[in-house]
């Protein structure tokens, strides 16, 4: 955690202050649609979440690895994997973990992993998908599901699979919460729909109030607009 001259705790990217951070896991088993389609988004929009465009939320600072590859804590190539251990170590405050893809079970493997994101700084070997799970999510004020793949483990999850595929809840337990006391967000969709999660996105950034989740775990939609799925919004 840092604290700038006004008191105000974040990080600095540029000459913006970040008061959030949002750290998009997508090394489960995923096609990256989700990340994809993301960038289609409108309502709110990319760029009105990450500079802080939309009133009264503040700036989030979103580690991302389809754009944020070559932008690192020291800003060079190929390090941005530092900011996930900079929040195993409780050095990012509060954060919100965003996890596409689904959950393999790596007790069943024959050998090797199923999964890897990044490196462990200390042996070397890949960090698996679980491993930053079990690491990461205790410490997040919320986690999200982003995609059918993480929230409920999508086609992976189909019997025969020799992953044993499963969503995010399977993994942590359908009564997991966070420390903030928030059920795992689940926003399904083969893709996502892009309005629906950016929508999430920065409701759920805000340690200040607490969201409204419906059902638990279920599929969450926004107070304002309701998207229905022939494409229609209303109040």
């Amino acid at each position: 955690m840092r604290i700038d001259d006004h008191g105000r705790t974040g990080q600095r990217l540029g000459r913006i202050w970040c008061d959030d951070t949002l750290l998009w896991m997508n090394g489960g088993l995923s096609c990256d649609g989700d990340s994809v389609a993301l960038t289609a988004a409108t309502q709110p929009s990319i760029e009105e979440i990450l500079l802080g465009g939309l009133p009264g939320l503040p700036e989030v600072a979103m580690h991302w690895p389809l754009l944020d590859f070559q932008c690192g804590p020291d800003q060079g190539p190929d390090n941005v994997i530092e900011w996930w251990h900079r929040a195993d170590r409780g050095e990012l405050e509060p954060f919100i973990l965003a996890v596409e893809g689904s959950v393999p079970d790596e007790s069943i493997k024959s050998d090797g992993y199923w999964t890897g994101f990044g490196n462990n700084p200390d042996t070397g070997q890949p960090m698996t998908a679980n491993k930053w799970l079990d690491r990461l999510a205790p410490k997040a004020w919320a986690v999200l599901a982003v995609g059918t793949c993480a929230a409920y483990g999508g086609i992976h999850a189909m019997a025969g699979n020799p992953t044993g595929a499963m969503g995010v809840p399977d993994y942590l337990g359908w009564g997991w919460k966070s420390k903030a006391g928030i059920p795992i967000v689940c926003v399904p969709g083969c893709p996502v729909q892009p309005d629906n999660l950016s929508r999430d996105h920065p409701v759920h950034a805000l340690p200040r109030r607490r969201p409204r989740a419906r059902d638990r775990t279920r599929r969450r939609t926004s107070p304002q607009v309701v998207v229905r799925g022939d494409g229609a919004r209303g109040l």
